[in-house]
């Protein structure tokens, strides 16, 4: 038995379980966990380059591409923490702020939902 003209759709794949051809969830390096001192590449555990590399406090390891003559030569190094918080693909958000925003006579700016919200002012 083989996998030859399966069509398990998006994001399976098709290998053989107790010769049958079985769909099964692709897998992807988003799904394998490796165990601590490895990483995945390319849906296989590696030794990871960063394990136990240091660098100093608001910093991290990442591997960084550097011309060679024997691809891959990717090297630890280190590079500033990303101090963002908020992301939405992968992509920094900036923290919404009252800044700017110009309420009414006897209202006042606060976040709600994350969303600059112009309310009454309270008063005693």
């Amino acid at each position: 038995p083989t996998c030859d003209g399966i069509d398990c759709g998006e994001q399976k794949e098709c290998i053989i379980l107790d010769d049958i051809p079985t769909c099964v969830p692709e897998l992807t390096c988003a799904t394998i966990n490796c165990i601590a001192g490895y990483t995945c590449v390319d849906r296989k555990c590696i030794l990871d380059p960063c394990f136990d590399y240091e660098c100093p406090d608001g910093e991290e390891c990442y591997l960084e591409e550097v011309p060679c003559t024997h691809p891959p030569c990717r090297v630890p190094s280190c590079r500033p923490i990303d101090k963002c918080e908020n992301s939405e693909d992968e992509e920094c958000v900036k923290d919404q702020t009252c800044e700017g925003i110009d309420c009414g006579d006897q209202e006042e700016c606060v976040i709600l939902d994350g969303i600059p919200t112009c309310i009454p002012e309270l008063t005693c």
